[in-house]
């Protein structure tokens, strides 16, 4: 009963983090699995918004521990822990969220942005071909995009030897 009063003040008026972090302990005392990825889909996007990019990021990853397949809803907040998690370093991570991206919001306006970094990225774990893979796409797919000199400075710089290269 108290998580279902905590459910409709959440989903009402919105709630404090320690109201967030009881009805989190009170879903996993009773073992409710769905209700907490489906508190995890909303309340990612909500820290996001509060700019608690820690938290936002610590709950995606726990939820997508408790279930691989764990996927937010919209493609803002998957965009927004892809910068965060190449921010602090954490490359697999922001190339597995661009990967999902790509697939789920292949048309979203950051699909640019997201692929361009991703490559960038994927670069420094040694996916070079796939880098450039990547970067070739944006090109051929995005032909009049406004970091379309970014991507090739991109390219470039993972594509020494001429076959690779773009031309100035």
């Amino acid at each position: 009963q108290a998580a279902a009063v905590l459910d409709q003040l959440i989903r009402g008026r919105g709630a404090t983090a320690p109201v967030h972090k009881a009805y989190r302990e009170l879903l996993a005392g009773l073992g409710d699995e769905p209700g907490l990825l489906r508190h995890a889909r909303d309340y990612v996007a909500v820290l996001l918004h509060l700019r608690q990019e820690r938290e936002a990021l610590a709950l995606y990853l726990d939820s997508k521990q408790r279930d691989p397949g764990f996927q937010l809803g919209d493609p803002q907040p998957v965009s927004e822990l892809i910068a965060i998690a190449a921010r602090n370093q954490q490359s697999k991570l922001a190339v597995a969220l661009y990967e999902e991206f790509a697939r789920r919001f292949p048309r979203d306006r950051d699909l640019v942005m997201n692929g361009l970094a991703a490559a960038k990225l994927m670069d420094r774990l040694d996916r070079d071909e796939d880098s450039r893979r990547l970067l070739r796409d944006l090109l051929e797919r995005f032909p009049e995009h406004a970091l379309r000199p970014e991507i090739e400075a991109a390219l470039n710089a993972i594509a020494p030897n001429s076959a690779g290269r773009i031309a100035p």
